[in-house]
């Protein structure tokens, strides 16, 4: 084998990015990815069509995701390297005939609804791809003028020799916090500068995400939804952002920080933790059973924060379980859905009553998932019994009798004969 097979094939096999992809087209316009030697799925389609969290699990792990206003394809790049170079082949999404298309370098390839541009890793982009691209808002410029620039300078008063001493003892002290503030706005700029890049980062994904830097030094990105944070995995493997980064899904992360609190018995009697700013939490307690001292109250706010590391304060509020029970029987009420209420020491049961069948379970299932999400699940139950139809592919009913036929020998008969 030469030295030049030999290069190639260290390439392949340590994954190093040979190419880079530019989408030119949809919410992702100007986002790159660097491709290594190999395939790489391609799929472009609708936001809509990506909310099936089961279908985005088929995808391999470096598939790109594009989401279009309109139109919808899907192809693999595969990148090969040979002693004349590395080369790009578009090859179509097809059960049987995959048919292969060359990818010229630096020029603008459209194919279906999508279109884009690939060039290799160390050159730059030809004028004919950044023509296409579009322009990125320009980033606001901070105003780097110092306030003593600003307020001007005014002359230090004479003093008499008796107190240069103590002058200089105080200007000793200027110095020393001077350059401990300095070094803190150094640090808090730098990281300003990381989160904001981590924002622009995520920028070329559908969804919006809370970016929180916590207090072990990692970046914490919240997404609302699996989708939402599928996307910005990818587009954080893809990019070279260094800093210790973590994806969050708000439910998942709330879900599992309740279960870490019910390990605290001073911490049982809360009905929901609420995430809607990761930064400050709020906690809602139960007025009847929850504490009430101020002491206590500030101590379950400290465990809490020592439980979030993105979280600068944790705030307590609280509500009555009566509130939240009449809440959950008027919205019953509403739907028409009868029910019987089983009150407990801790909790409440809503006993869905008769049997739902499959339309009955449809018009609840909404409303229980919106009230569970509002109050949690910890005060107030519903219970549903479902309504199997045994009969169901079983037979055929035949004339005004409505007889059922079971098998060769057995009839069913729905309602008494006269």
């Amino acid at each position: 084998m030469t030295s030049t097979e030999n290069t190639l094939s260290n390439i392949a096999s340590e994954g190093q990015a040979v190419v880079v992809l530019r989408i030119l087209t949809g919410a992702m316009r100007s986002a790159e990815f660097e491709l290594t030697c190999g395939h790489t799925l391609v799929v472009a389609d609708s936001a809509s069509a990506f909310e099936d969290e089961s279908r985005l699990s088929t995808f391999p792990d470096n598939a790109i995701i594009v989401p279009l206003d309109q139109g919808a394809c899907s192809f693999e790049v595969v990148v090969t390297t040979g002693e004349d170079g590395v080369h790009a082949t578009l090859r179509e999404s097809h059960p049987t005939d995959g048919r292969e298309h060359a990818c010229p370098f630096n020029s603008v390839i459209t194919f279906g609804a999508l279109t884009f541009a690939v060039k290799p890793l160390a050159d730059s982009w030809s004028a004919a791809v950044l023509n296409d691209a579009a322009a990125l808002p320009a980033v606001p410029t901070p105003d780097k003028t110092s306030t003593a620039e600003r307020a001007g300078k005014t002359p230090m008063p004479l003093m008499h020799r008796s107190m240069l001493r103590t002058a200089l003892i105080a200007a000793l002290l200027l110095a020393i916090v001077g350059v401990a503030l300095a070094t803190a706005y150094w640090i808090h700029g730098s990281t300003q500068r990381q989160q904001t890049r981590l924002s622009d980062l995520l920028l070329g994904s559908v969804g919006e995400y809370q970016v929180v830097k916590g207090k072990d030094d990692v970046f914490y990105v919240f997404a609302d939804t699996l989708r939402d944070a599928s996307w910005a995995r990818q587009a954080l493997v893809r990019s070279d952002f260094n800093a210790p980064t973590k994806v969050l899904y708000t439910r998942s992360e709330k879900i599992s920080i309740e279960k870490l609190l019910d390990h605290h018995h001073n911490l049982n009697n809360y009905h929901i933790l609420r995430l809607d700013d990761p930064t400050t939490p709020r906690l809602l307690l139960s007025a009847e059973r929850g504490p009430h001292d101020p002491k206590a109250r500030a101590r379950a706010a400290q465990e809490v924060a020592a439980l979030l590391p993105y979280a600068t304060e944790v705030l307590i509020s609280s509500l009555k379980d009566a509130d939240i029970a009449e809440d959950a029987q008027r919205g019953l009420d509403q739907l028409g859905i009868a029910y019987k209420r089983i009150d407990k020491a801790t909790s409440v049961t809503f006993e869905i009553q008769p049997i739902l069948d499959d339309s009955g379970l449809q018009k609840l299932r909404p409303y229980v998932d919106a009230f569970y999400q509002r109050w949690g699940q910890r005060y107030v139950h519903f219970s549903v019994d479902l309504k199997d139809d045994w009969l169901k592919g079983k037979s055929f009913s035949y004339g005004d009798d409505s007889y059922v036929k079971l098998n060769n020998s057995h009839w069913y008969f729905s309602r008494t004969l006269n």
